[in-house]
Protein backbone atom coordinates (compact mmCIF):
# COMPACT_ATOMS: atom_id res chain seq x y z
CA UNK A 1 0.00 0.00 0.00
CA UNK A 2 1.10 3.59 -0.97
CA UNK A 3 0.14 6.15 0.77
CA UNK A 4 -0.06 10.56 0.31
CA UNK A 5 -1.68 13.28 1.99
CA UNK A 6 -3.95 12.20 -0.85
CA UNK A 7 -4.11 8.95 -2.57
CA UNK A 8 -3.84 5.80 -1.54
CA UNK A 9 -2.95 2.84 -3.73
CA UNK A 10 -3.66 -1.21 -2.80
CA UNK A 11 -1.85 -3.49 -5.31
CA UNK A 12 -2.18 -7.03 -4.34
CA UNK A 13 0.23 -9.68 -5.92
CA UNK A 14 -0.34 -13.59 -5.13
CA UNK A 15 2.74 -15.34 -4.34
CA UNK A 16 3.34 -18.92 -5.40
CA UNK A 17 4.27 -21.19 -2.28
CA UNK A 18 6.13 -24.29 -3.42
CA UNK A 19 6.46 -27.66 -1.24
CA UNK A 20 9.92 -28.76 -0.73
CA UNK A 21 8.06 -31.93 -1.04
CA UNK A 22 7.14 -34.21 -3.55
CA UNK A 23 3.61 -35.48 -4.12
CA UNK A 24 2.75 -39.63 -2.50
CA UNK A 25 0.57 -41.59 -3.02
CA UNK A 26 -1.33 -44.35 -1.23
CA UNK A 27 -3.96 -46.80 -2.05
CA UNK A 28 -6.18 -49.27 0.20
CA UNK A 29 -7.83 -51.83 -1.32
CA UNK A 30 -10.85 -53.48 1.15
CA UNK A 31 -12.97 -56.38 0.11
CA UNK A 32 -16.37 -56.65 0.85
CA UNK A 33 -19.41 -58.62 0.29
CA UNK A 34 -23.25 -58.37 0.06
CA UNK A 35 -24.96 -56.71 2.67
CA UNK A 36 -21.74 -55.31 4.93
CA UNK A 37 -20.82 -51.93 5.54
CA UNK A 38 -17.15 -51.16 5.39
CA UNK A 39 -15.42 -48.25 7.26
CA UNK A 40 -12.48 -46.46 5.45
CA UNK A 41 -10.48 -43.47 6.81
CA UNK A 42 -9.46 -40.50 3.98
CA UNK A 43 -6.12 -40.10 4.93
CA UNK A 44 -4.37 -36.41 5.98
CA UNK A 45 -0.76 -36.36 5.71
CA UNK A 46 -0.55 -33.96 3.07
CA UNK A 47 -0.79 -30.34 3.82
CA UNK A 48 -4.33 -28.40 3.42
CA UNK A 49 -5.68 -28.48 -0.10
CA UNK A 50 -3.13 -31.00 -1.33
CA UNK A 51 -5.29 -33.59 -0.06
CA UNK A 52 -6.98 -35.65 -3.29
CA UNK A 53 -9.00 -38.41 -2.68
CA UNK A 54 -11.24 -41.27 -5.27
CA UNK A 55 -13.28 -43.73 -3.23
CA UNK A 56 -14.34 -46.71 -6.22
CA UNK A 57 -16.17 -49.99 -5.59
CA UNK A 58 -16.11 -52.54 -8.69
CA UNK A 59 -17.02 -56.02 -8.82
CA UNK A 60 -13.89 -57.09 -10.32
CA UNK A 61 -9.86 -56.29 -8.68
CA UNK A 62 -9.26 -52.57 -9.35
CA UNK A 63 -6.87 -51.28 -11.80
CA UNK A 64 -4.54 -49.15 -9.88
CA UNK A 65 -5.66 -46.45 -13.05
CA UNK A 66 -6.49 -43.01 -11.38
CA UNK A 67 -2.72 -42.81 -8.94
CA UNK A 68 -0.82 -44.23 -11.52
CA UNK A 69 -1.99 -42.00 -14.17
CA UNK A 70 -1.53 -39.08 -11.64
CA UNK A 71 1.95 -40.14 -11.36
CA UNK A 72 2.72 -39.48 -14.61
CA UNK A 73 1.46 -36.37 -15.09
CA UNK A 74 3.09 -35.22 -11.86
CA UNK A 75 6.65 -36.76 -13.21
CA UNK A 76 8.97 -33.78 -13.18
CA UNK A 77 11.45 -34.40 -15.49
CA UNK A 78 10.03 -33.51 -19.54
CA UNK A 79 11.71 -35.50 -22.48
CA UNK A 80 9.54 -36.74 -25.37
CA UNK A 81 8.99 -40.57 -24.02
CA UNK A 82 7.46 -38.64 -20.94
CA UNK A 83 5.55 -36.32 -22.48
CA UNK A 84 3.88 -38.91 -24.27
CA UNK A 85 3.48 -41.45 -21.78
CA UNK A 86 1.34 -38.74 -19.97
CA UNK A 87 -1.45 -38.42 -22.53
CA UNK A 88 -1.76 -41.55 -24.61
CA UNK A 89 -3.36 -43.51 -21.73
CA UNK A 90 -5.55 -40.70 -21.38
CA UNK A 91 -7.00 -41.60 -24.77
CA UNK A 92 -8.73 -44.50 -24.35
CA UNK A 93 -9.44 -44.21 -20.42
CA UNK A 94 -11.20 -41.02 -20.36
CA UNK A 95 -14.50 -42.92 -20.47
CA UNK A 96 -13.62 -45.58 -17.75
CA UNK A 97 -12.63 -42.44 -15.39
CA UNK A 98 -15.02 -41.05 -13.42
CA UNK A 99 -14.75 -37.10 -14.52
CA UNK A 100 -17.22 -34.39 -14.57
CA UNK A 101 -17.49 -32.59 -17.64
CA UNK A 102 -14.57 -30.38 -16.27
CA UNK A 103 -12.21 -33.23 -15.57
CA UNK A 104 -12.39 -34.28 -19.19
CA UNK A 105 -12.36 -31.15 -20.68
CA UNK A 106 -9.07 -31.16 -18.36
CA UNK A 107 -7.79 -34.42 -20.16
CA UNK A 108 -8.16 -32.80 -23.94
CA UNK A 109 -6.66 -29.68 -22.75
CA UNK A 110 -3.42 -32.08 -21.51
CA UNK A 111 -3.53 -33.94 -25.22
CA UNK A 112 -3.44 -30.79 -27.15
CA UNK A 113 -0.68 -29.48 -25.15
CA UNK A 114 1.18 -32.59 -25.72
CA UNK A 115 0.81 -32.60 -28.95
CA UNK A 116 1.67 -28.87 -29.80
CA UNK A 117 4.99 -29.56 -27.80
CA UNK A 118 5.56 -32.52 -30.03
CA UNK A 119 6.92 -30.00 -32.56
CA UNK A 120 9.43 -28.64 -30.26
CA UNK A 121 10.96 -32.36 -30.53
CA UNK A 122 11.07 -32.92 -34.08
CA UNK A 123 14.24 -32.20 -36.42
CA UNK A 124 14.75 -31.69 -39.99
CA UNK A 125 14.45 -35.01 -41.11
CA UNK A 126 11.05 -35.59 -39.42
CA UNK A 127 12.25 -37.76 -36.94
CA UNK A 128 11.96 -36.59 -32.87
CA UNK A 129 15.19 -36.26 -30.57
CA UNK A 130 14.62 -37.67 -26.95
CA UNK A 131 15.12 -33.63 -25.72
CA UNK A 132 13.82 -30.45 -27.45
CA UNK A 133 16.13 -28.47 -29.79
CA UNK A 134 18.54 -32.03 -30.35
CA UNK A 135 19.58 -33.21 -34.00
CA UNK A 136 19.96 -36.84 -32.84
CA UNK A 137 17.20 -39.38 -33.78
CA UNK A 138 15.97 -40.99 -30.91
CA UNK A 139 13.89 -44.11 -32.99
CA UNK A 140 11.85 -45.25 -30.21
CA UNK A 141 10.66 -41.84 -29.34
CA UNK A 142 10.20 -40.85 -33.31
CA UNK A 143 8.24 -44.52 -33.18
CA UNK A 144 6.38 -43.86 -29.85
CA UNK A 145 5.50 -40.43 -30.44
CA UNK A 146 4.14 -41.04 -33.73
CA UNK A 147 1.95 -44.13 -32.75
CA UNK A 148 0.09 -41.05 -29.83
CA UNK A 149 -0.29 -38.62 -32.76
CA UNK A 150 -2.00 -41.67 -35.16
CA UNK A 151 -4.45 -42.68 -32.24
CA UNK A 152 -4.87 -39.14 -31.53
CA UNK A 153 -6.04 -38.15 -34.58
CA UNK A 154 -8.27 -41.18 -35.41
CA UNK A 155 -9.73 -39.78 -32.25
CA UNK A 156 -10.51 -36.01 -33.67
CA UNK A 157 -7.54 -34.33 -32.45
CA UNK A 158 -6.08 -32.22 -34.75
CA UNK A 159 -2.49 -32.88 -35.84
CA UNK A 160 -0.41 -30.30 -37.15
CA UNK A 161 -0.49 -31.71 -40.89
CA UNK A 162 3.87 -30.74 -41.53
CA UNK A 163 4.21 -32.43 -38.17
CA UNK A 164 2.26 -35.80 -39.18
CA UNK A 165 3.73 -35.43 -43.03
CA UNK A 166 7.34 -35.29 -42.23
CA UNK A 167 7.26 -37.93 -39.48
CA UNK A 168 5.22 -40.13 -42.39
CA UNK A 169 8.57 -39.13 -44.95
CA UNK A 170 10.85 -39.87 -42.38
CA UNK A 171 9.28 -43.17 -41.46
CA UNK A 172 9.02 -44.36 -44.98
CA UNK A 173 12.80 -43.46 -45.92
CA UNK A 174 13.77 -45.43 -42.59
CA UNK A 175 11.27 -48.91 -42.94
CA UNK A 176 13.43 -49.38 -45.99
CA UNK A 177 16.67 -49.49 -43.49
CA UNK A 178 18.07 -52.22 -41.84
CA UNK A 179 19.55 -49.47 -38.77
CA UNK A 180 17.84 -50.39 -36.44
CA UNK A 181 17.08 -53.26 -34.16
CA UNK A 182 14.18 -55.47 -34.67
CA UNK A 183 11.65 -54.00 -32.06
CA UNK A 184 12.20 -50.92 -33.83
CA UNK A 185 11.57 -51.72 -36.77
CA UNK A 186 8.30 -53.95 -36.22
CA UNK A 187 7.27 -51.19 -34.49
CA UNK A 188 7.32 -48.54 -37.05
CA UNK A 189 5.99 -50.93 -40.08
CA UNK A 190 2.94 -51.86 -37.90
CA UNK A 191 2.70 -48.46 -36.94
CA UNK A 192 3.00 -47.79 -40.62
CA UNK A 193 -0.28 -50.04 -41.33
CA UNK A 194 -2.29 -48.43 -38.51
CA UNK A 195 -1.91 -45.42 -40.46
CA UNK A 196 -3.37 -46.93 -43.50
CA UNK A 197 -0.03 -46.24 -45.08
CA UNK A 198 1.88 -49.68 -44.86
CA UNK A 199 5.51 -50.91 -46.41
CA UNK A 200 5.27 -54.26 -47.54
CA UNK A 201 8.76 -54.36 -48.95
CA UNK A 202 9.78 -53.57 -45.50
CA UNK A 203 7.33 -55.99 -43.96
CA UNK A 204 8.29 -58.74 -46.34
CA UNK A 205 12.10 -58.22 -45.86
CA UNK A 206 11.65 -59.15 -41.81
CA UNK A 207 9.10 -61.89 -43.01
CA UNK A 208 11.58 -63.42 -44.90
CA UNK A 209 14.85 -62.75 -43.33
CA UNK A 210 14.52 -61.95 -39.72
CA UNK A 211 11.41 -63.68 -38.70
CA UNK A 212 13.41 -66.73 -36.87
CA UNK A 213 15.57 -63.87 -34.64
CA UNK A 214 12.63 -62.24 -33.41
CA UNK A 215 10.79 -62.25 -29.95
CA UNK A 216 6.93 -63.14 -29.78
CA UNK A 217 6.30 -59.23 -29.08
CA UNK A 218 8.33 -58.34 -32.35
CA UNK A 219 6.12 -61.44 -34.16
CA UNK A 220 2.79 -59.77 -32.93
CA UNK A 221 3.97 -56.35 -34.32
CA UNK A 222 4.79 -57.99 -37.83
CA UNK A 223 1.71 -60.11 -37.82
CA UNK A 224 -0.60 -56.85 -36.85
CA UNK A 225 1.02 -54.74 -39.62
CA UNK A 226 -0.17 -57.27 -42.66
CA UNK A 227 -3.04 -57.90 -40.84
CA UNK A 228 -3.82 -54.39 -40.66
CA UNK A 229 -2.61 -54.01 -44.14
CA UNK A 230 -5.53 -56.63 -45.22
CA UNK A 231 -3.48 -59.79 -45.49
CA UNK A 232 -4.67 -61.66 -43.03
CA UNK A 233 -3.18 -65.21 -44.40
CA UNK A 234 0.06 -63.95 -43.61
CA UNK A 235 -1.42 -62.44 -40.22
CA UNK A 236 -2.05 -65.58 -38.73
CA UNK A 237 0.68 -67.52 -40.23
CA UNK A 238 2.84 -65.65 -38.38
CA UNK A 239 1.10 -65.43 -35.13
CA UNK A 240 1.13 -69.28 -35.31
CA UNK A 241 4.57 -68.92 -34.57
CA UNK A 242 4.27 -66.20 -31.82
CA UNK A 243 3.42 -67.00 -28.40
CA UNK A 244 2.46 -64.59 -25.07
CA UNK A 245 5.02 -64.76 -22.78
CA UNK A 246 7.93 -62.46 -22.72
CA UNK A 247 11.34 -62.52 -21.23
CA UNK A 248 11.95 -59.77 -17.96
CA UNK A 249 13.61 -57.10 -18.27
CA UNK A 250 14.50 -53.69 -18.03
CA UNK A 251 16.25 -51.82 -20.27
CA UNK A 252 17.60 -47.92 -18.99
CA UNK A 253 17.67 -46.64 -22.66
CA UNK A 254 17.07 -48.30 -25.84
CA UNK A 255 13.45 -48.38 -26.23
CA UNK A 256 12.96 -47.98 -22.63
CA UNK A 257 11.49 -51.09 -22.34
CA UNK A 258 10.77 -54.13 -19.93
CA UNK A 259 8.82 -57.07 -19.60
CA UNK A 260 5.99 -55.47 -18.75
CA UNK A 261 5.93 -52.86 -21.32
CA UNK A 262 6.58 -56.20 -23.80
CA UNK A 263 3.18 -57.74 -22.74
CA UNK A 264 1.23 -54.52 -22.81
CA UNK A 265 2.25 -54.74 -26.49
CA UNK A 266 0.97 -58.26 -26.92
CA UNK A 267 -2.22 -56.79 -25.48
CA UNK A 268 -2.63 -54.29 -27.77
CA UNK A 269 -2.25 -56.77 -30.37
CA UNK A 270 -4.60 -59.50 -28.98
CA UNK A 271 -7.54 -56.76 -29.14
CA UNK A 272 -6.42 -56.38 -32.61
CA UNK A 273 -6.72 -60.27 -33.80
CA UNK A 274 -9.78 -60.36 -31.02
CA UNK A 275 -8.50 -63.05 -29.12
CA UNK A 276 -10.15 -62.51 -26.17
CA UNK A 277 -9.00 -66.07 -24.22
CA UNK A 278 -5.26 -64.45 -24.30
CA UNK A 279 -6.13 -60.78 -23.97
CA UNK A 280 -8.32 -61.60 -20.95
CA UNK A 281 -5.26 -63.30 -19.05
CA UNK A 282 -2.88 -60.91 -19.98
CA UNK A 283 -5.40 -57.61 -19.27
CA UNK A 284 -5.82 -59.66 -15.48
CA UNK A 285 -1.95 -60.09 -15.03
CA UNK A 286 -1.03 -56.24 -16.10
CA UNK A 287 -4.03 -54.88 -13.94
CA UNK A 288 -2.29 -56.54 -10.75
CA UNK A 289 0.65 -55.72 -11.32
CA UNK A 290 -0.48 -52.05 -11.75
CA UNK A 291 -2.45 -52.21 -8.54
CA UNK A 292 0.36 -53.32 -6.56
CA UNK A 293 3.04 -51.13 -4.99
CA UNK A 294 6.28 -51.61 -7.41
CA UNK A 295 7.81 -49.04 -9.19
CA UNK A 296 7.72 -49.33 -12.99
CA UNK A 297 8.94 -46.50 -15.29
CA UNK A 298 6.87 -43.91 -17.25
CA UNK A 299 6.84 -46.12 -20.33
CA UNK A 300 5.95 -49.13 -18.60
CA UNK A 301 3.16 -47.12 -17.36
CA UNK A 302 2.24 -45.40 -20.11
CA UNK A 303 1.88 -48.23 -22.62
CA UNK A 304 -0.08 -50.89 -20.05
CA UNK A 305 -2.10 -48.15 -18.98
CA UNK A 306 -2.83 -47.51 -23.27
CA UNK A 307 -3.30 -51.12 -24.07
CA UNK A 308 -5.94 -51.79 -20.75
CA UNK A 309 -8.14 -48.82 -22.19
CA UNK A 310 -7.93 -50.31 -25.80
CA UNK A 311 -8.93 -53.65 -24.18
CA UNK A 312 -11.72 -52.11 -21.65
CA UNK A 313 -12.96 -49.94 -25.02
CA UNK A 314 -12.88 -53.42 -26.65
CA UNK A 315 -14.80 -54.96 -24.05
CA UNK A 316 -17.13 -52.27 -22.74
CA UNK A 317 -20.18 -53.76 -24.03
CA UNK A 318 -19.72 -56.75 -21.91
CA UNK A 319 -20.01 -54.76 -18.80
CA UNK A 320 -22.57 -52.54 -19.54
CA UNK A 321 -24.99 -56.02 -20.08
CA UNK A 322 -25.73 -56.35 -16.31
CA UNK A 323 -25.87 -54.21 -13.38
CA UNK A 324 -22.39 -55.03 -11.02
CA UNK A 325 -23.61 -53.24 -7.92
CA UNK A 326 -25.50 -51.40 -5.45
CA UNK A 327 -24.89 -49.81 -2.68
CA UNK A 328 -24.47 -45.99 -1.39
CA UNK A 329 -21.32 -44.10 0.11
CA UNK A 330 -21.94 -41.99 3.31
CA UNK A 331 -19.37 -39.10 3.41
CA UNK A 332 -18.14 -37.92 6.39
CA UNK A 333 -21.07 -34.47 6.50
CA UNK A 334 -23.84 -37.02 6.08
CA UNK A 335 -24.16 -37.11 2.62
CA UNK A 336 -25.23 -40.20 1.17
CA UNK A 337 -24.46 -40.94 -2.75
CA UNK A 338 -26.07 -43.77 -3.83
CA UNK A 339 -24.61 -46.51 -6.86
CA UNK A 340 -26.19 -48.82 -9.09
CA UNK A 341 -23.45 -49.25 -11.57
CA UNK A 342 -23.70 -50.48 -15.06
CA UNK A 343 -20.55 -49.79 -15.86
CA UNK A 344 -16.97 -51.24 -14.91
CA UNK A 345 -16.79 -49.59 -11.97
CA UNK A 346 -18.31 -46.77 -9.19
CA UNK A 347 -16.50 -43.88 -8.32
CA UNK A 348 -16.39 -41.01 -6.00
CA UNK A 349 -13.87 -38.00 -5.91
CA UNK A 350 -13.98 -36.50 -2.20
CA UNK A 351 -13.08 -33.22 -1.56
CA UNK A 352 -9.88 -32.01 1.16
CA UNK A 353 -12.63 -30.98 3.76
CA UNK A 354 -12.96 -34.70 4.32
CA UNK A 355 -8.98 -35.17 5.24
CA UNK A 356 -9.03 -37.25 8.67
CA UNK A 357 -12.39 -38.19 8.56
CA UNK A 358 -14.65 -41.45 8.29
CA UNK A 359 -16.43 -42.78 5.48
CA UNK A 360 -18.51 -45.58 5.19
CA UNK A 361 -19.47 -48.18 2.13
CA UNK A 362 -22.68 -50.00 2.58
CA UNK A 363 -22.83 -52.95 -0.41
CA UNK A 364 -26.76 -53.73 -0.98
CA UNK A 365 -28.13 -57.49 -0.45
CA UNK A 366 -29.62 -57.37 -4.00
CA UNK A 367 -26.08 -56.61 -5.80
CA UNK A 368 -25.71 -59.85 -8.49
CA UNK A 369 -22.03 -60.16 -6.69
CA UNK A 370 -20.38 -62.48 -4.33
CA UNK A 371 -18.04 -59.64 -3.59
CA UNK A 372 -17.00 -56.11 -4.10
CA UNK A 373 -13.55 -54.25 -4.37
CA UNK A 374 -13.31 -50.79 -2.48
CA UNK A 375 -10.28 -49.13 -3.22
CA UNK A 376 -9.46 -45.31 -1.35
CA UNK A 377 -6.65 -43.80 -4.00
CA UNK A 378 -5.17 -40.94 -2.28
CA UNK A 379 -2.36 -38.29 -3.64
CA UNK A 380 -0.87 -35.58 -1.24
CA UNK A 381 2.05 -33.45 -0.66
CA UNK A 382 3.37 -33.91 2.96
CA UNK A 383 4.92 -30.49 4.72
CA UNK A 384 8.36 -32.42 4.72
CA UNK A 385 9.71 -35.02 2.40
CA UNK A 386 10.59 -38.14 4.06
CA UNK A 387 13.64 -38.73 2.25
CA UNK A 388 17.00 -40.22 3.63
CA UNK A 389 20.27 -40.28 2.40
CA UNK A 390 20.49 -43.47 0.12
CA UNK A 391 22.45 -44.98 -2.13
CA UNK A 392 21.99 -48.26 -4.62
CA UNK A 393 24.34 -48.60 -6.89
CA UNK A 394 24.97 -45.06 -7.99
CA UNK A 395 27.21 -42.51 -5.41
CA UNK A 396 25.80 -39.47 -4.95
CA UNK A 397 27.97 -36.35 -3.08
CA UNK A 398 27.03 -32.66 -3.14
CA UNK A 399 29.74 -29.91 -1.65
CA UNK A 400 29.53 -26.07 -1.79
CA UNK A 401 32.03 -23.73 -2.58
CA UNK A 402 32.55 -20.04 -2.06
CA UNK A 403 33.86 -17.92 -5.04
CA UNK A 404 37.72 -18.31 -3.88
CA UNK A 405 37.05 -22.65 -3.92
CA UNK A 406 36.73 -22.69 -0.19
CA UNK A 407 34.62 -24.90 1.37
CA UNK A 408 31.50 -23.23 3.05
CA UNK A 409 28.50 -24.69 4.88
CA UNK A 410 25.15 -24.09 2.67
CA UNK A 411 23.12 -24.05 5.83
CA UNK A 412 24.42 -20.35 6.87
CA UNK A 413 25.11 -17.83 4.11
CA UNK A 414 25.11 -14.46 3.56
CA UNK A 415 22.68 -12.27 2.12
CA UNK A 416 24.18 -11.15 -1.33
CA UNK A 417 26.71 -13.73 -1.24
CA UNK A 418 27.99 -15.96 -4.76
CA UNK A 419 28.76 -19.55 -4.07
CA UNK A 420 28.76 -22.64 -6.13
CA UNK A 421 27.23 -26.30 -5.46
CA UNK A 422 28.96 -29.11 -6.97
CA UNK A 423 27.67 -32.58 -6.88
CA UNK A 424 29.62 -35.77 -8.52
CA UNK A 425 27.57 -38.90 -9.03
CA UNK A 426 29.58 -41.86 -9.63
CA UNK A 427 28.54 -45.17 -11.31
CA UNK A 428 29.15 -48.11 -8.63
CA UNK A 429 26.94 -50.66 -10.59
CA UNK A 430 29.86 -51.90 -13.16
CA UNK A 431 27.15 -52.36 -15.96
CA UNK A 432 26.46 -48.94 -18.45
CA UNK A 433 23.93 -46.84 -17.77
CA UNK A 434 21.94 -44.74 -19.99
CA UNK A 435 19.00 -41.51 -18.99
CA UNK A 436 20.16 -40.63 -15.81
CA UNK A 437 18.81 -37.67 -13.99
CA UNK A 438 20.66 -35.51 -11.48
CA UNK A 439 18.11 -32.92 -9.59
CA UNK A 440 18.50 -30.06 -7.00
CA UNK A 441 15.41 -27.62 -6.28
CA UNK A 442 16.76 -24.49 -4.71
CA UNK A 443 15.55 -22.83 -1.77
CA UNK A 444 13.60 -19.95 -1.95
CA UNK A 445 15.93 -17.69 -0.20
CA UNK A 446 18.40 -18.44 -3.37
CA UNK A 447 18.61 -17.50 -6.93
CA UNK A 448 19.84 -19.74 -10.02
CA UNK A 449 23.09 -17.71 -11.94
CA UNK A 450 22.70 -19.06 -15.27
CA UNK A 451 26.59 -19.36 -16.60
CA UNK A 452 25.35 -20.43 -19.86
CA UNK A 453 23.54 -16.83 -20.62
CA UNK A 454 25.93 -15.02 -19.27
CA UNK A 455 28.58 -16.96 -20.95
CA UNK A 456 30.97 -17.40 -17.83
CA UNK A 457 33.86 -19.79 -17.50
CA UNK A 458 33.80 -22.25 -14.39
CA UNK A 459 36.40 -21.39 -12.11
CA UNK A 460 40.44 -22.22 -12.72
CA UNK A 461 40.21 -24.20 -9.18
CA UNK A 462 37.53 -26.35 -11.15
CA UNK A 463 39.97 -27.53 -13.86
CA UNK A 464 40.13 -31.07 -13.13
CA UNK A 465 35.90 -31.55 -12.90
CA UNK A 466 34.55 -33.85 -15.34
CA UNK A 467 31.76 -30.64 -17.16
CA UNK A 468 29.57 -30.03 -19.51
CA UNK A 469 28.75 -33.85 -20.55
CA UNK A 470 25.50 -34.00 -19.36
CA UNK A 471 23.46 -34.44 -22.83
CA UNK A 472 20.21 -31.66 -21.58
CA UNK A 473 20.79 -29.16 -18.99
CA UNK A 474 16.87 -27.58 -17.63
CA UNK A 475 17.34 -24.77 -16.04
CA UNK A 476 14.71 -23.22 -14.15
CA UNK A 477 13.14 -20.40 -11.22
CA UNK A 478 13.66 -23.14 -8.82
CA UNK A 479 15.45 -25.76 -9.79
CA UNK A 480 18.46 -27.24 -12.03
CA UNK A 481 18.16 -30.53 -13.48
CA UNK A 482 20.92 -32.32 -15.23
CA UNK A 483 20.72 -35.47 -17.85
CA UNK A 484 23.19 -37.82 -18.81
CA UNK A 485 24.57 -41.28 -19.68
CA UNK A 486 27.32 -43.01 -17.34
CA UNK A 487 29.11 -45.20 -19.09
CA UNK A 488 30.98 -47.90 -16.61
CA UNK A 489 34.42 -46.86 -18.44
CA UNK A 490 33.54 -43.42 -17.69
CA UNK A 491 32.80 -43.99 -13.73
CA UNK A 492 31.78 -40.57 -12.75
CA UNK A 493 30.76 -36.50 -14.08
CA UNK A 494 30.80 -33.93 -12.22
CA UNK A 495 27.68 -31.05 -12.13
CA UNK A 496 28.09 -27.27 -11.00
CA UNK A 497 25.71 -24.67 -10.56
CA UNK A 498 26.28 -20.93 -9.95
CA UNK A 499 24.14 -19.61 -6.94
CA UNK A 500 23.24 -16.50 -5.29
CA UNK A 501 21.87 -15.89 -1.91
CA UNK A 502 18.92 -12.97 -2.48
CA UNK A 503 16.58 -13.02 0.55
CA UNK A 504 16.89 -13.42 4.31
CA UNK A 505 15.27 -15.63 6.16
CA UNK A 506 15.37 -19.58 6.82
CA UNK A 507 14.54 -22.12 3.97
CA UNK A 508 14.17 -25.37 2.87
CA UNK A 509 17.40 -26.90 1.37
CA UNK A 510 14.84 -29.67 -0.94
CA UNK A 511 16.89 -33.59 -1.47
CA UNK A 512 19.53 -33.99 -4.13
CA UNK A 513 17.94 -36.56 -6.31
CA UNK A 514 19.86 -38.95 -9.20
CA UNK A 515 18.20 -42.26 -10.59
CA UNK A 516 17.93 -43.77 -13.81
CA UNK A 517 14.61 -42.87 -15.56
CA UNK A 518 14.20 -45.78 -16.39
CA UNK A 519 14.96 -48.70 -13.69
CA UNK A 520 14.27 -47.72 -9.99
CA UNK A 521 17.11 -50.01 -8.80
CA UNK A 522 19.65 -47.35 -9.92
CA UNK A 523 19.50 -44.52 -7.42
CA UNK A 524 21.08 -42.02 -4.84
CA UNK A 525 19.56 -39.42 -2.50
CA UNK A 526 21.15 -36.98 -0.21
CA UNK A 527 18.39 -35.80 2.45
CA UNK A 528 17.52 -31.93 2.59
CA UNK A 529 17.87 -29.69 5.41
CA UNK A 530 17.39 -26.05 6.65
CA UNK A 531 19.16 -23.25 5.30
CA UNK A 532 19.70 -19.37 6.61
CA UNK A 533 20.12 -16.49 5.28
CA UNK A 534 21.35 -13.49 7.17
Amino acid sequence: TALSDNFKETNTTEISVRPSSPRIFSVEEREASPGSTTNMIFPNKGIENSNHAIISISGNKKVNINNRLQWLMEYPYGCIEQTVSAVFPQLFLKNFINFDTRGEKKIDNHINEAIIKLRKFQINNGAFSYWPGQNETSAWATNYSGHFMIEAQKLGYHISEDVIENWFKFQKTQARSLQDNLMERSYRIYLLSLAGQPEFGAMNLLKENELNKMNSTEKWLLAASYKLAGDTRTANQIIEQAGIEVKDYVETGGTFGSGLRDRSIILEMLVLFNQTAKADKIYNEIASRLSSDEWYSTQTIGYALMALGKYMQANSTDFVKNPLLAGYVLLPDGKKINFNSKSIKFSQTLDDQFSGKNLKVFIDKKTNIKRAFINLEWNGIPINPDIKDYSNNLRLSAEWYDETGKIINPGKIRQGQIFWGHFKVENTSGVNLSELALVQVIPSGWEIENIRLSQEDAPVWMKNYKLNLEKYLDIRDDRIMWFFDLPHSQYSLDFIVKLNAVSKGEFSLPPTITETMYNHNYRATIKGSKVLVN
